[in-house]
């Protein structure tokens, strides 16, 4: 009779996954530490996440519901976070991270407008029933340039022109691009002096 050998210890088990000295019990203990284990670690990188919204938002409970957090409880889960003393040091440590130039942050909200995907915008409007309060601040609505109700109680969403984001892209590209050539003829013409001649001046 032929044992199955776990193919990573090289150790005769059962079915089980488990070692043939080993109880049952014992082995599923052990599943569900790892189980336990990759669920902190995925709880982890979610606080992580409300870090990084909350430095951007400034606002705890729009922060863990865009991170993903349960509407009932998001509130209490950041102040949570808030009150742990290694999110308040990883905040401090993104915090004091140099700011994005203002030109690159303008740059991505335009490229956002001409490339993003505007799926919540369109599943409020098809929404039998308008969404909660709460459940809007989870809608990632950046493409919408307006949002009103209509008189038959429906939702009238105008979203901003993808086109004219991407002509300014366009455009912002082009001048880029004249300033960098600009540049590279102003140092032809005028090349850095040489060790030679800085020692004569």
């Amino acid at each position: 009779m032929y044992e199955r050998w776990d193919s990573l210890s090289l150790i005769p088990s059962a079915h089980t996954g488990c070692a043939a000295d080993v109880r049952p019990s014992d082995c599923m203990d052990s599943q569900r530490k790892v189980v336990c284990s990759l669920s902190d670690h995925a709880l982890h990188l979610q606080r992580k996440r409300f870090c990084r919204y909350y430095l951007r938002l400034g606002n705890a409970e729009e922060a863990a519901l865009r991170a993903g957090f349960p509407v009932a409880t998001a509130f209490d889960d950041a102040l949570q976070i808030l009150e742990t003393a290694k999110y308040r040091n990883y905040l401090e440590t993104l915090a004091a991270q140099p700011a994005l130039p203002i030109e690159r942050m303008v740059l991505a909200g335009l490229s956002r407008l001409a490339f993003g995907a505007a799926n919540d915008a369109a599943r409020l409007v098809c929404a039998e029933t308008l969404p909660s309060a709460a459940e809007l601040a989870t809608l990632d609505l950046f493409q919408v340039s307006e949002l009103k109700r209509d008189k038959g109680g429906g939702v009238e969403v105008k979203l901003f022109d993808r086109q004219r984001a991407m002509e300014r892209l366009l455009a912002i590209a082009a001048s880029s691009d004249a300033a960098a050539t600009t540049a590279a003829l102003l140092s032809a013409l005028h090349p850095a002096k040489s060790d030679s001649e800085s020692d004569k001046d």
